[in-house]
């Protein structure tokens, strides 16, 4: 049996591009139906392999297996976008099965950190995004479990010429801090099935209130799933202007059109969920 507690909810469909829980039964995804359609095809065995490198005892086998990925014609962008939220998606599926601990998961994500930094690094230099591109500030709640997905979609967006700023578990004075040193034209809101609405209000208040200008504040994640009405409930409760999991959509809302396209995937990546 795994040795941390966790809440699995079966049998209702997962959120658009966000879990990797299940939509039906025993089939978790981290992408909807819509999505998938989109997305390249990922070489089985490549992806076993890097699920396999995750927990090796050496660091290597991630390096190793980076390089085997892209000398199968896939790109940077697409280990970072496709090949990282899908192996999530399997080490959340044995979790949730009990054939993987949480102590296992949490090396495993710490691998496919590691490979994020490696590939993003090619798009993500400071001197690569322009003094005049779009800002955006991309939250994680304090002690969330769901950062993967974040740093993710973080990644995603400095690729597309947005100065991203990421930040994990800021307390509400340290929001405030940041968005009064910095003009940001929307900000993210990644937050789990796991936390409460009244969290999630705090953060949203907390950006709102310390921008001079109105601030546009967009919340996503396993938060959105649940019964239908949930986004409108979410809206009510915390304030926020708009609710999505979808990377598109989220530009769309900040008024961001002109970059171009992410690839549709994964706003957040959850290998895991806590009650």
């Amino acid at each position: 049996m795994s040795d941390h507690p966790k809440t699995i909810n079966r049998g209702f469909d997962a959120d658009a591009g966000d879990s990797v829980y299940s939509r039906a039964g025993q089939h978790l995804s981290c992408v909807s139906d819509d999505v998938a359609k989109g997305l390249p095809v990922i070489d089985d065995n490549l992806l076993s392999n890097l699920c396999d490198a995750c927990l090796a005892p050496s660091r290597r086998g991630i390096a190793q297996v980076s390089r085997e990925i892209r000398n199968a014609g896939h790109s940077a962008q697409e280990i970072a976008e496709v090949y990282v939220p899908a192996a999530a998606r399997i080490m959340g599926v044995r979790w949730c099965e009990d054939s993987m601990s949480f102590a296992e998961v949490t090396i495993g994500c710490s691998r496919l950190h590691t490979l994020l930094r490696d590939v993003q690094s090619e798009w993500t230099p400071e001197d690569k995004i322009g003094n005049d591109a779009p800002s955006m500030l991309i939250l994680v709640g304090k002690d969330a479990f769901h950062t993967l997905g974040a740093t993710v979609l973080t990644g995603m967006m400095r690729r597309l010429g947005v100065s991203a700023r990421l930040s994990i578990g800021a307390e509400s004075k340290e929001i405030a801090q940041m968005v009064r040193a910095t003009k940001f034209d929307c900000v993210l809101i990644s937050a789990s099935i796991g936390e409460s609405l009244e969290t999630t209000r705090k953060i949203v208040e907390s950006a709102k209130s310390a921008s001079i200008e109105p601030l546009l504040v967009i919340v996503g994640g396993t938060i959105l799933e649940g019964a239908e009405g949930r986004a409108q409930e979410i809206l009510a409760a915390t304030a926020a202007d708009h609710v999505t999991n979808d990377p598109s959509e989220a530009i769309r809302l900040c008024g961001l059109e002109n970059l171009r396209a992410p690839t549709k995937q994964v706003s957040s990546v959850t290998p895991m969920r806590r009650s």
